[in-house]
């Protein structure tokens, strides 16, 4: 970092404006170039010879800007310039190797055929895992060697992560079933609506005992913001509905090694059996209560190229379409491109509720 200068104010004083100035010369000259790291703050202080207050606003400021970015303890760096999205990055909360079967498959599909066709190149990062009881992690330092323009994150909603990669100072398009309120460009299927619609289905079929069966109990650190959602949705149902809810049941939990039917098992000794149930496994759950001899309605989320299957063994259900998520996510990425630079870009896809008339 090239040493100036600053200009002072008629009273004498170095203006936190004059120093954001000067980095953003810098920057656009070419003297300070993307990823590299600045000199620490109390270095700038006594460089310039101006108050830390006033460097920490000129460089929070900057960060907001996208003009710089900080990683926690180890410094701030200067972000890449904006420019057309040609490189993307994807970063999978699942195995790279499973992501193509998967629900998100058709998502993953269609952002792919795009991006050959506007010659676009597609980098996938996949999520690692630390310890037990840790949420998943991507290594920042290799998303930067590869110089992504924008990351698309598919089954990823993290808030801890997404706010560690906002600081990159680079476009973020989450896509998932819930993307909510994460500050991001995201394009969503609408979890606590459907959930909602779904439950409030079966309090006017009658139904009065309704469990809610999620993927992980609330304590579990890896317990995200799509379950919460779902969650509400079902508790919103039942308010609505005047029905109390049922058992909030989760099949996995936390440090414990037990299969879904053996959690069923254990609940239903405990609780009285439900005569309705909303859950993220619709098959699974059918087939576990048709073998444990339990007659149960129950209603699920499925992706787009299943729920016909989903749809029989079921009584509501509400299709997620992953290659309408997929066309909606690379929407957004054009609309980056164009210059469009707002800030949040939320695309909500809504699903009719489907009905299975057995």
């Amino acid at each position: 970092m090239t040493e100036y200068t600053l200009p002072s104010t008629p009273t004498g004083r170095k203006s936190y404006k004059s120093l954001k100035h000067l980095i953003k010369m810098q920057v656009k000259e070419g003297e300070l170039v993307a990823h590299e790291r600045l000199p620490g703050m109390r270095s700038i202080c006594d460089t310039y010879e101006i108050s830390l207050a006033t460097v920490q606003r000129a460089l929070s400021e900057l960060c907001e800007e996208s003009v710089l970015y900080s990683q926690k303890g180890r410094g701030t760096f200067v972000a890449p310039v904006r420019r057309e999205c040609k490189h993307i990055g994807i970063l999978c909360g699942m195995g790279i190797s499973g992501l193509q079967d998967s629900m998100f498959g058709p998502l993953m599909q269609i952002i792919q055929k795009n991006a050959l066709e506007d010659d676009k190149n597609v980098t996938l990062f996949q999520a690692k895992k630390k310890n037990i009881g840790q949420h998943i992690h991507f290594d920042i330092q290799d998303i930067i060697r590869h110089e992504v323009d924008v990351l698309i994150l598919v089954n990823v909603v993290n808030l801890g992560l997404i706010a560690s990669l906002k600081q990159l100072g680079i476009p973020i398009i989450a896509t998932d079933l819930d993307a909510t309120d994460i500050g991001v460009h995201s394009v969503y299927f609408d979890n606590e609506v459907s959930s909602f619609e779904m439950t409030r289905n079966l309090i006017n079929d009658g139904h009065k005992n309704l469990w809610f069966v999620g993927g992980l109990e609330q304590s579990n650190p890896r317990y995200d913001l799509c379950r919460r959602q779902r969650f509400t949705g079902f508790r919103l149902g039942c308010r609505a509905g005047g029905v109390e809810q049922g058992l909030d049941f989760f099949s996995k939990k936390y440090g414990v090694d037990q299969s879904l039917r053996e959690s069923l098992e254990e609940a239903i000794t405990k609780h009285a059996a439900p005569t309705a149930i909303v859950t993220e496994d619709g098959r699974s759950i059918a087939q576990i209560c048709r073998e444990m001899g339990l007659s149960v309605e129950i209603a699920c989320w499925a992706g787009d190229a299943h729920y016909q299957d989903v749809l029989s063994q079921v009584r509501y259900l509400a299709p997620v379409d992953f290659a309408l998520m997929g066309e909606k996510s690379y929407e957004l990425l054009k609309r980056i491109d164009s210059g469009v630079d707002e800030f949040m870009m939320h695309t909500v896809i809504q699903s009719e509720i489907l009905s299975n008339s057995k």
